[in-house]
């Protein structure tokens, strides 16, 4: 990508590269531009790309490596092609200054996701930009790498982003300059001579390699004649894509090329959580949520766990809050000990949120617990912080087959952990996932047995007699740990008596079978209210 540039991506590291074919109403030429794929649906580029442009011109290709191979990609099914159902320009594009040149393209039919084709990672901590001590950066494309000639491969360019201060004289020195531009706009320098993006590479991300994973922090927009390398006066500039938390909660990760892996566990729902004995006392899982149940023919309070996978929204089960009115159910974030919550709730490390939403799976049925799996809309999007992260998403439906060399998995809560009493702090518990023949022996016994569950229902026993989810631990992730992060795979639902040592398994909702149903359910970008 870029003139000069030398580096192919042959191994198809970059699979959230999206080529876009384009053409213009006046040219009988083909243009290109460059997008990355940020959700099944939805891929990011520049504003310019896109701009006035009908949804009939451009085509979108993901898992491409050589245009020129294109068509036989597409037959051998490594490659996919989308048209586009929806152009998003940002509200305050200006295209004479290329202020704001950031847009989304909703695809007509979602993507699937492949060993070649996955979302990139979105960075959601909003500090993000304080671990550029490091400023190398990378960014690829199919643009111009010799002097026109455009690049039949994808390739990758290094780049480095130069200081806010001297981008911002950078800037000042442009005839088109605008004082906006300061806080939106970063600038990159090709760390090789006659390396750079160019001509053909517009709307590609820039990206940042941070604890093993690529994020996508800019979109490429504009620059001078690409790949002089003489420092100064050339550097190129991107929109700077810092807030992007408003979508969901997705990870990247190099080795696996994807944004999250795919798999559901299970637990014991009905009577959740954990005869576990350790801790959560360096409060690891940022992303448990206390759930405050208050139910209209009760004076006691209830309990239930939910998990955080996007700034407004909250995963749980649907039995928790089926029927529920929005005020009396109360979100607890950033969590430790119950007993300190209003001190935690003082020192702004935990946040509180009422539901302005409750999204019961549509074929949820309680009685035979079918289906039973949630969402709740919060009434003010969480904060990010230390404490409160969101967890990650499993998109990859290949991610059930880790469990063939390791089926431990855990879950935690609040909820019973000794005969009768409910627990004060987060706890975690190990749990086994059984095979699904054993588990489908299982499920047969019990008397609601729907033969549906078999797809979309998990088994989990605990790894120590005497440790389960139990009671009030309905609603809780199971958690898969795989290359040092921790993946939502199942949702908490229901079980037999917590803790007993008979062998019986609880139940969790799979979210491998319900990963279409939580997109589909993700309110839009600005999403929410």
């Amino acid at each position: 990508m870029g003139t000069g540039t030398a580096v192919e991506d042959d191994e198809n590291v970059h699979v959230w590269a999206v080529y876009l074919e384009i053409q213009r109403s006046k040219s009988t030429t083909k243009g290109r531009c460059v997008g990355t794929l940020i959700h099944e649906r939805y891929v990011l580029t520049a504003a310019h790309c896109v701009h006035n442009l009908k949804f009939e011109n451009i085509k979108l290709y993901f898992g491409l490596f050589l245009i020129s191979t294109l068509a036989q990609c597409l037959a051998d099914r490594v490659c996919q092609e989308r048209r586009a159902a929806e152009l998003i320009v940002h509200q305050d594009y200006n295209s004479h200054a290329r202020l704001n040149d950031i847009a989304l393209i909703r695809v007509s039919e979602a993507v699937q996701f492949t060993q070649d084709v996955r979302p990139a990672c979105l960075p959601f901590n909003y500090l993000f930009d304080e671990s550029l001590a490091s400023p190398r950066v990378l960014s690829f494309g199919w643009g111009e790498y010799q002097q026109g000639t455009m690049s039949d491969s994808k390739r990758i360019v290094q780049l480095e982003i130069i200081k806010e201060d001297e981008c911002g004289e950078q800037l000042k020195k442009w005839q088109r300059f605008n004082t906006s531009m300061l806080s939106s706009v970063m600038c990159t320098v090709g760390v090789l001579a006659g390396q750079d993006v160019c001509e053909g590479d517009s709307g590609a991300p820039i990206v940042h390699i941070r604890d093993d994973r690529y994020f996508v922090i800019g979109v490429v927009s504009f620059g001078p004649k690409c790949g002089m390398g003489t420092g100064t006066a050339e550097q190129w500039c991107s929109t700077h894509y810092n807030h992007c938390s408003k979508h969901y909660a997705y990870c990247d990760h190099e080795k696996i090329h994807s944004c999250a892996s795919y798999y559901a566990t299970q637990h014991n729902g009905e009577k959740t959580d954990a005869y576990y004995h350790i801790e959560d006392d360096e409060n690891i899982h940022v992303w448990a949520v206390y759930l405050e149940i208050q139910r209209s023919k009760s004076t006691i309070k209830g309990r239930c766990v939910g998990t955080l996978i996007q700034e407004r929204y909250v995963l749980t089960a649907a039995h928790c809050v089926h029927n529920l009115k929005l005020e009396n159910i109360k979100l607890y974030f950033g969590l430790f000990l119950i007993s300190t919550l209003a001190q935690c709730l003082a020192d702004r490390v935990c946040q509180e949120r009422r539901a302005a939403e409750l999204i019961v799976h549509q074929d949820y049925n309680s009685h035979a617990r079918l289906n039973d799996i949630a969402l709740m809309r919060v009434s003010e999007a969480v904060q990010f912080t230390d404490d409160v992260r969101p967890a990650c998403l499993p998109l990859d439906y290949l991610f059930d087959e880790s469990l063939a060399n390791d089926s431990r998995v855990l879950s935690l809560g609040w909820g019973e952990y000794q005969q009768g009493t409910m627990s004060d702090s987060k706890r975690i518990v190990a749990l086994n996932v059984i095979g699904q023949e054993d588990c489908g022996e299982q499920l047969r016994k019990w008397q609601r047995f729907n033969a549906s569950m078999l797809f979309s229902v998990m088994c989990t026993v605990g790894v120590q007699a005497g440790q389960d989810v139990c009671q009030g631990d309905s609603g809780a992730p199971i958690l898969q740990l795989k290359d040092g992060r921790f993946f939502l795979v199942g949702v908490v639902s229901f079980g037999p008596k917590c803790g007993m040592s008979t062998g019986k398994a609880g139940m969790s909702m799979r979210v491998s079978e319900y990963k279409n149903w939580i997109l589909a359910n993700l309110k839009r970008i600005d999403g929410g209210s």
